[in-house]
């Protein structure tokens, strides 16, 4: 049963019907081929939270069946979730204005109106914003960074990622200038020696850790070079 071309573009059904409360979002991690009775999720909106929901899929691209009944029956009562079978045909997508519903252990279908919505974003948009924010000087980030370069010093000074050569002249891009204060401290001078280089995956950590430079180095072992 292969559906993987069905699948994309993925898509949102939105319930029409006076009970339901949400809609579905088509984002599941299938395999290529559907194995019955293998357990699947995806986002399921209800009154505005997003939700996972699980389901079991059987059948074809015109008579294709989500049951979130039997073993995935738990998970989904849990999560607010209607108990029972939908039935789409896929090969009717966009188009399709209604799906097949029945209740967990019953065996007549209804016919249920739907929207059915291709899932996607519209980005890069031209805004104009005003905010107030701390700033930092980039003059003296891209002096230390400069220095770097010339000095051969491009290594992550916690956990001392290498082989940057492999990126060529991309490779100073993959270390970002860090300040070992941070600006919920307040202003403050800062000089060369309070700058260091990481890695973009241990400054995006360390921000996220929210946690001072000198404890996130605690992290890493004696063993990992810094320099």
């Amino acid at each position: 049963m292969d559906l993987w071309n069905a699948l994309i573009p993925t898509w949102k059904v939105k319930w029409l019907n006076s009970e339901a409360k949400g809609s579905i979002d088509f984002l599941p991690a299938f395999d290529n081929e559907l194995t019955d009775g293998k357990i699947y999720t995806h986002w399921t909106t209800i009154s505005g939270k997003d939700v996972l929901s699980t389901f079991t899929a059987r059948g074809n691209k015109s008579t294709f069946v989500f049951s979130y009944g039997g073993q995935c029956s738990p998970a989904n009562q849990e999560a607010g979730i209607f108990v029972g079978d939908v039935m789409l045909d896929y090969t009717a997508l966009p188009s399709a204005s209604e799906l097949y519903w029945r209740g967990d252990g019953e065996e007549e279908w209804m016919v249920l109106p739907v929207v059915i919505e291709k899932i996607e974003a519209e980005e890069g948009d031209d805004r104009k914003r005003t905010s107030r924010s701390r700033v930092r000087n980039k003059t003296l980030a891209n002096m230390y960074k400069t220095q770097a370069i010339r000095a051969e010093r491009l290594q992550c000074s916690a956990c001392g990622t290498k082989g940057l050569e492999n990126y060529a002249e991309a490779k100073t891009s993959c270390l970002e200038v860090h300040h070992k204060r941070p600006l919920m401290f307040g202003a403050s001078k800062n000089t060369l020696n309070d700058l260091t280089l990481l890695c973009a995956n241990c400054h995006r950590a360390v921000h996220a850790l929210n946690e001072p430079y000198e404890k996130f180095l605690t992290r890493f072992s004696r063993e990992e070079k810094r320099p």
